[in-house]
């Protein structure tokens, strides 16, 4: 009886803790999301404010534009968020999954042109139909060409993203690929911390790379990164398929 109670004392210490450092965790998330959303918000305010003053229509109509993306920014990080803590809460889902239904619709929902120019897509899909999580693989597969996109380089002659596809051995490999603006050296490390944005990337809610890799580390895979700043950046997604 005394080696059973001294037991179960044990296990209750050792969930104290577990839940201690939950807590911990909470709180430093909510800490930072509710400050990605402070600052944009009392922005904002100095944007209407600065409207209720001028006069100018052309003035207004540059203000009313800044709020609209500032919006746009928050919608995106709300969602992000959103689906942050769907894919949490119900854990790993197998089902039989197409790659070209995914690819093909995070292609037709994003944006084709930036600075003018058509952003080109180039698809090679060597393999298609595996037995994965559905909601994670569009959360891997829309972030990363969201950030090719985002993060792609108008001063070069042609903007592109390369979408590739196939097996090796039991794992499915997903490569995307951009001749965009690259990361710099430093910065490699850190892109799948979560909240951490460069400061070339300050446009970012630096929580996208984090939900990729969460959501492989969900599905016991892997990610890396290859890039080299101004020329091209590539992700390499290795899960069990």
């Amino acid at each position: 009886m005394m080696r059973n109670q001294a037991k179960s004392k044990r296990k209750i210490l050792e969930q104290n803790d577990q839940l201690t450092m939950i807590n911990a965790g909470l709180d430093k998330f909510v800490f930072n999301v509710t400050h990605d959303l402070r600052a944009p918000l009392r922005s904002l305010v100095g944007l209407i404010d600065l409207i209720d003053e001028e006069t100018k229509l052309e003035q207004i109509k540059e203000y009313n534009l800044m709020i609209r993306n500032s919006l746009e920014k928050q919608d995106e990080f709300i969602n992000e968020m959103l689906t942050f803590v769907k894919s949490k809460q119900l854990g790993l889902i197998m089902e039989e999954c197409s790659l070209v239904s995914i690819i093909e619709n995070v292609i037709t929902h994003s944006h084709y042109k930036k600075g003018g120019k058509e952003i080109h897509f180039y698809k090679e899909i060597n393999l298609n139909k595996i037995k994965s999580d559905l909601l994670k693989l569009r959360v891997i597969i829309n972030n990363l060409v969201s950030n090719s996109i985002k993060y792609s380089d108008p001063k070069k002659e042609e903007q592109w993203v390369k979408i590739k596809t196939y097996q090796s051995g039991p794992n499915a490999i997903i490569e995307v690929e951009d001749n965009g603006l690259g990361i710099k050296l430093k910065d490699q490390q850190r892109i799948f911390d979560k909240f951490y944005m460069s400061v070339d990337n300050n446009g970012s809610s630096g929580i996208g790379l984090y939900l990729v890799k969460d959501a492989v580390a969900q599905m016991n895979g892997r990610i890396e990164v290859a890039s080299e700043y101004h020329s091209y950046t590539k992700f390499t997604v290795v899960i069990p398929c």
